[in-house]
């Protein structure tokens, strides 16, 4: 008996054997990265999926993958749900500045990149959803670094509200780019106009009244003494349910989760969370968020548009960082912190896939050339985009060990 066709045959037919194997590899080959090279623990995720994936052993197939897709799904649910949470309207209120520097950037980010294309002749519809990537940050990379390195201060607690901003806005134009699409198009002012009013007031309406329910509930498990694993699995449920509903009713579950996690950080003042903690939950699904990320990254991305990819991400890191910079003494910090504050928020979100994949297949007449740009982009900051945050964080001094170093 060949014994070797034999294990092959098993792993093929059972996919769970092969995502548990991933998942062991995942957390070895981090805590290995992370001991002998001090690389981000989610920097060995990826290599782990690449090793894996169709670059590597090829033992993460297509049918692997789109069971990974459900806990992706949910890892940038949860994700997305504690970005939200970061929106204080009461602090914001206290500090409007911070809001309208937040604006300033990331309208200047977009400006930029579609003046960038449109004068290389790149058709309005293809710049503008190049525009709106290039707004995005990455809370699948940003949020764990800052929870990894125990970061805290200015730059790490802006980058937050940053990073909530740029990806409102740019879901919300996502949305709107497809409207002027279909208007263009002749589809009909009815289509081009309720559609994506639907999907706007459908998706913050969602995450509103979920959060309602959410907080409520929250507070009666409370009085009823529930402070430990009941209000947790709730949350997570609530997080989980909102994604669910929103894909049911056809309007965007990132907008819809964001919505989510800012209504409850200002309903009671976010009183209802106090004290949840889903920190090992989130560690599991942004685990499996990692390995399936660097087993889709696609290397060749780069052969495709060199230059064009190259010129875009040339000028959305220029603008992502020289804007914080040159504002910082109107805010209240160093020309250096916001700098680093820019560097920070360099990585692209990976929702940013999401984004155009919805957009290409609403508005199919945009050329290939726009998505490779767009992924060869992606490829590389999603590879590098751990490694630079975490030095920005320490060069900004807000990382544990900076600050034990000061101590």
């Amino acid at each position: 008996m060949d014994y070797t066709l034999f294990a092959r045959s098993i792993m093929q037919d059972n996919h769970l054997i092969m995502i548990g194997l991933c998942l062991l590899g995942a957390v070895l080959l981090a805590e290995a990265g992370h001991r002998l090279l001090r690389l981000p623990t989610i920097t060995g995720y990826l290599i782990t999926g690449l090793v894996f994936g169709p670059v590597g052993l090829r033992a993460i197939d297509p049918d692997v993958m789109r069971q990974l897709a459900l806990f992706s799904d949910i890892a940038i649910g949860i994700l997305l749900f504690e970005l939200g949470r970061h929106l204080d309207w009461h602090w914001l209120r206290r500090e409007p500045r911070l809001l309208a520097l937040a604006l300033i950037e990331s309208v200047a980010v977009f400006a930029a990149v579609y003046a960038l294309f449109s004068l290389l002749g790149i058709e309005p519809v293809a710049a503008g959803l190049l525009a709106i990537l290039a707004m995005t940050t990455s809370p699948v990379i940003l949020l764990p670094i800052l929870r990894e390195t125990r970061a805290e201060g200015r730059v790490s607690e802006w980058a937050r509200l940053f990073a909530a901003v740029n990806n409102a806005l740019a879901l919300v134009l996502a949305v709107l780019l497809i409207s002027l699409a279909r208007f263009a198009r002749e589809d009909g002012w009815r289509v081009a106009l309720l559609d994506p009013a639907w999907e706007l007031v459908g998706a913050v309406g969602l995450g509103v009244a979920c959060a309602f329910l959410l907080c409520l509930f929250l507070r009666w498990l409370r009085q009823r003494g529930q402070r430990d694993v009941l209000p947790m699995l709730f949350l997570f449920g609530a997080i989980v349910a909102a994604v669910g509903i929103a894909q049911a009713l056809g309007v965007p579950p990132l907008l819809a989760v964001l919505s989510l996690g800012i209504a409850t950080r200002n309903i009671g003042r976010g009183e209802a969370l106090l004290g949840l903690n889903i920190d090992h939950l989130r560690s599991l699904f942004v685990c499996v968020l990692f390995v399936q990320i660097g087993a889709s990254l696609d290397l060749t991305a780069w052969l495709q548009a060199p230059l064009w990819a190259a010129l875009y991400l040339a000028v959305r890191g220029a603008v992502r960082i020289a804007v914080p910079w040159l504002l910082a003494p109107f805010s209240g910090i160093s020309h250096a912190q916001g700098g680093w504050l820019g560097v920070v928020l360099l990585p692209m979100s990976s929702l940013a896939v999401l984004t155009m994949h919805g957009t290409v297949a609403a508005i199919p007449e945009l050329s290939a050339q726009t998505t490779a740009i767009a992924l060869a982009a992606l490829c590389l900051l999603e590879a590098i985009g751990p490694i630079t945050t975490r030095w920005a964080l320490r060069r900004a001094g807000e990382t544990a060990a900076e600050q034990g170093a000061k101590a």
